[in-house]
């Protein structure tokens, strides 16, 4: 994960071929990666120097649900060839410059830090 990038957080994910990749997703990935309310978990094929953005896991403030948001097609699983995955998160207070804080939601905030 994503704030200790040295520790071995290694597991293997199994998915379904027919499974869409936001179910795999929202039934997989977030079934590993810790519940915490208010955050965004970005979610990228491959490691972190390869990787490549698939979306993002978005944790509701008051409860312990999340949607997904993704950045490609939601295709099955069995045609996008995902050999692994990295996982980062990120919380409000991440941002303090104006660059940030002028838009008006934490998925808004990390797209831009993410996507540029």
């Amino acid at each position: 994960m994503g704030d200790d990038c040295n520790a071995p957080h290694y597991v293997h994910l199994e998915y379904n071929p027919n499974q869409l990749l936001s179910e795999w997703m929202l039934n997989t990935v977030l079934g590993y990666v810790p519940i915490m309310r208010g955050c965004v978990w970005v979610v990228f094929s491959g490691n972190r120097c390869n990787k490549k953005l698939l979306g993002y896991l978005v944790g509701d403030k008051e409860t312990d649900k999340y949607s997904v948001e993704l950045v490609r097609d939601d295709e099955f699983m069995g045609l996008l060839n995902i050999k692994e995955i990295f996982c980062d998160y990120y919380y409000p207070s991440y941002f303090t410059s104006e660059k940030y804080l002028k838009l008006p939601t934490l998925l808004e905030r990390v797209r831009l830090s993410v996507e540029g």
